[in-house]
């Protein structure tokens, strides 16, 4: 998670920049936490551009801010999941699978 420690800045910030990195110039304590938190920030937009290309979602800035922020995704609750596994499993009784009647684990809710 990205640390909330509040980083001093004065006058002199805009000298304090790499604009060819994008990171913050220096070796303090404070350079550090910013350069880390912002490395931290585009590992996790890469690794959400990453699953939208591999899940062929159109990708734009605000897909990537919502999902960055958790919003817009699609959560399944327990019963709907346990629910589509019980169709699927009775899609394949007769097609080589039979019920399992001597325990019953399965199709138990209907």
């Amino acid at each position: 998670m990205v640390s909330q420690k509040k980083l001093p800045l004065d006058g002199n910030a805009i000298h304090l920049w790499n604009s060819k990195a994008n990171r913050a110039k220096g070796t303090t304590e404070a350079v550090k936490i910013l350069n880390s938190c912002l490395e931290t920030l585009v590992t996790k937009v890469s690794t959400i551009h990453a699953v939208m290309v591999a899940a062929a979602e159109e990708i734009t800035a605000e897909s990537i801010k919502l999902r960055f922020q958790g919003k817009g995704i699609k959560r399944k609750q327990f019963l709907d999941v346990f629910r589509e596994h019980n169709m699927q499993m009775e899609a394949l009784l007769g097609n080589g699978f039979k019920p399992n009647i001597e325990t019953g684990n399965h199709l138990a809710f209907g």
